[in-house]
């Protein structure tokens, strides 16, 4: 049933008024006034009937609903620009009466507890048709728009059947929540390369007291300590000498989305180009994290593809960070021979990063200039990294498809059949599809 999904409960069933239906009840009205003046024994019958015909609607209708269940599923997560499925279960529980024409929507909430709106339309799904002790299963699809957490509270189930004439809706309770991620922005090769170094293969060594690998052997200084001492090398050379050691560039790479002050087409985006920074990242064999810009750190630094999944639901939960916030003094520490890549515009920064790398969002020089999803405009408007299609493909790539090879024969105007001809039909034209 989707996450945070629990099992539904009633929690009204009504009538509404509604055009057709007000309508229809003048038009009764006039006919019995027509009755009661003129005596004409018609307008008598046309008024039962139309009396028969608003009892029929209201009471068939009611008794399907008495017995009608609907239960949403609702996915777990979803992308921006994507399109995403919730799937609705309806259960009758009638042993008589089926269940015609059922309309399935969400209700907008007045507090906070149904938050659905800022990321999608109204989803609504259709059921033509229930039976008796019978279960459907019915889809909505809906194009998401904004990132964050979606929080889905009351359905309605409602219905004019068989007349049109009222409308019965039975308001169901159940609460689902979908994380929406940012759309990763379609950044060029290389970019994360250029801002955090080449890494091992081919980066030279830092000389540092406590660094992981030998660099070399140097003279005793006072204030050495003494475990730095080499001492078969001191005996063999006759003074004493010491280990320097040595530290590669880090393979850790921190991205942290700079929003604040930003207006939001401008902050989505910088989110946008977050994901794909992280994307180009784990690609080129980096272990990147995710740090506000405020020195809250939220995904810490791993290798995988499963990396880039923990990153998208943390950016889609970033929010502004409190203005004036230094950030605490212990993520110096962390990053101190880390990479960090600090999203924004051109006064992006962060106080406990000083040495950070800047990505202007705003850059159209970061972004790629071609893929299967928008090229160049993709980069500025979202897209998907490299053009390696939706957010599911970046998580879980599709494999390559084969080329399938085709040909068309080709017979000349005046060709008949004689010896040979057959091998030169069958050459034709052809290519890779």
């Amino acid at each position: 049933m989707g996450g945070g999904a629990r099992a539904s409960v009633v929690l009204a069933r009504r009538y509404h008024f509604h055009m057709p239906g007000i309508t229809y009840a003048a038009t009764t009205c006039v006919l019995v006034l027509g009755a009661l003046n003129g005596q004409n024994n018609l307008l008598f019958w046309l008024f039962g009937l139309a009396v028969a015909g608003l009892i029929i609607s209201g009471v068939l209708s009611g008794a399907a609903l008495m017995g009608i269940e609907v239960e949403r599923e609702a996915p777990r997560t979803g992308a921006v620009g994507e399109r995403m499925t919730l799937r609705y279960s309806v259960r009758n529980r009638n042993r008589l009466f089926p269940a015609f024409g059922l309309t399935i929507e969400e209700l907008e909430g007045e507090g906070a507890s149904e938050t659905w709106p800022r990321a999608m339309a109204r989803p609504v799904a259709f059921a033509a048709y229930v039976p008796a002790r019978g279960q459907t299963v019915v889809e909505a699809v809906v194009m998401l728009r904004r990132r964050g957490e979606a929080s889905f509270g009351r359905t309605m189930a409602w219905t004019t059947f068989p007349f049109g004439l009222t409308k019965k809706s039975v308001t169901f309770g159940q609460e689902s929540r979908v994380l929406v991620v940012p759309r990763a922005a379609a950044l060029r090769a290389g970019i994360v390369e250029e801002a955090a170094g080449a890494g091992d293969r081919g980066a030279r060594l830092r000389r540092e007291r406590t660094g992981d690998e030998f660099f070399g052997l140097r003279e005793y200084a006072p204030g050495d300590s003494a475990r730095s001492i080499a001492w078969r090398s001191t005996a063999r050379l006759g003074r004493s000498v010491v280990r320097e050691m040595a530290r590669r560039p880090s393979r850790r790479v921190w991205i942290v989305p700079a929003i604040t002050g930003l207006g939001d087409e401008l902050a989505e985006r910088a989110i946008g180009v977050a994901l794909g920074l992280v994307v180009r990242a784990e690609s080129a064999g980096f272990e990147v994290g995710i740090a506000t810009e405020d020195g809250r750190p939220l995904v810490s630094p791993s290798p995988g593809r499963r990396q880039v999944q923990a990153a998208a639901e943390a950016l889609a939960r970033v929010e502004v960070a409190s203005v004036g916030s230094a950030g605490p003094t212990g993520m110096r520490s962390v990053v101190a021979h880390d990479a960090v890549l600090v999203v924004g515009d051109a006064s992006a920064g962060v106080s406990w990063a000083p040495g950070a790398h800047r990505v202007r969002a705003d850059d159209a020089a970061i972004y790629a200039t071609g893929g299967a999803t928008g090229g160049a405009t993709g980069g500025a408007t979202g897209g998907t990294v490299g053009g390696a299609g939706s957010y599911e493909a970046i998580i879980r790539p599709e494999p390559p498809r084969k080329k399938v090879r085709w040909w068309i024969p080709t017979f000349g105007a005046g060709d008949v059949a004689k010896p040979g001809a057959a091998a030169d039909a069958g050459r034709g034209t052809g290519g890779d599809a």
